[in-house]
């Protein structure tokens, strides 16, 4: 965030915070509308600055000719002294004078903004976005034991930095750890929806379909895969993920679970856990 020294008197100071946002706004998108969305809330509500104030914001979609695109811009502002929230949605202008200007980079957006408010850029998928680029990493109870019906998360997310490590805090919370090390995943644009399969010693036990239109407005994703562990003292799993349209292209991730016991094997192609 880059504050020029006269965006902000002097005799007011505060304090300013940036939040990422991973929830999409509530706007009005057409059901024949996909777009990608990246957001940030500016603190404190309703601060004017008195010139514009620059925000660099990372993403992970990979997109053509970045320079010519005018994205969506969407702000929402608490309506002074009530808890009534205003929407707005309008073009990007053609300055980074007249905010709320975005020029979109390969890595990174470029956000002008005149307020703190919660702001949205919004790109059309049809127009420039080829690509996103998403992380899938399983996580698995903590606990496991045999014949133990349990359920697999699998997270995709967008490739963002700090993101890996907010959700790998989020998981130990909840008893769970990684089964797996990240195994990236491009999600093509014009392509279909993306289609998730569990295995079990080779059989199938759990499936889950993604829109398009979902895994390109969100940044993370939470797939619950329910397994029921063997009875044996080790339990196989593949997760295959593809997309429709893309013939021969997919991802797999494959782990063994042991139930008792420690992690004393491991393999380029299957990593050992404990359960």
């Amino acid at each position: 965030m880059l504050i020029p020294p006269e965006a902000v008197h002097q005799s007011d100071p505060c304090k300013i915070t940036l939040t990422l946002l991973q929830d999409p706004p509530s706007v009005d998108i057409q059901d024949d509308e996909s777009v990608v969305c990246y957001g940030i809330r500016c603190d404190p509500p309703n601060m004017i600055f008195h010139q514009p104030v620059k925000i660099r914001i990372p993403h992970y979609s990979l997109v053509m000719n970045p320079d010519q695109g005018k994205p969506n811009i969407v702000s929402r502002v608490l309506y002074p002294g009530t808890d009534v929230t205003i929407t707005s949605r309008k073009r990007s202008s053609s300055s980074p004078n007249e905010p709320p200007y975005c020029r979109v980079y390969k890595r990174h957006l470029e956000l002008y903004i005149g307020k703190c408010a919660e702001w949205w850029v919004l790109i059309p998928l049809e127009q420039q976005v080829i690509q996103h680029q998403l992380k899938c990493t399983p996580y698995i109870p903590d606990k496991i034991e045999r014949g133990q019906e349990f359920e697999v998360h699998l997270h995709m997310h967008a490739d963002l930095p700090g993101m890996e490590t907010d959700i790998r805090k989020e998981k130990k919370q909840q008893s769970y750890h990684k089964s797996h090390r990240s195994v990236p995943f491009s999600v093509e644009s014009k392509s279909g929806d993306v289609a998730v399969t569990c295995h079990r010693e080779g059989k199938q036990v759990e499936s889950k379909v993604l829109s398009l239109k979902d895994v390109c407005g969100k940044m993370r994703h939470n797939l619950l895969l329910s397994v029921t562990s063997t009875d044996e003292e080790f339990t196989g799993i593949t997760i295959t993920i593809t997309q429709a349209g893309r013939l021969g292209m997919s991802r797999s991730i494959a782990f063994i679970i042991r139930h008792t016991g420690i992690v004393n094997l491991s393999s380029s192609n299957y990593q050992l856990v404990r359960g």
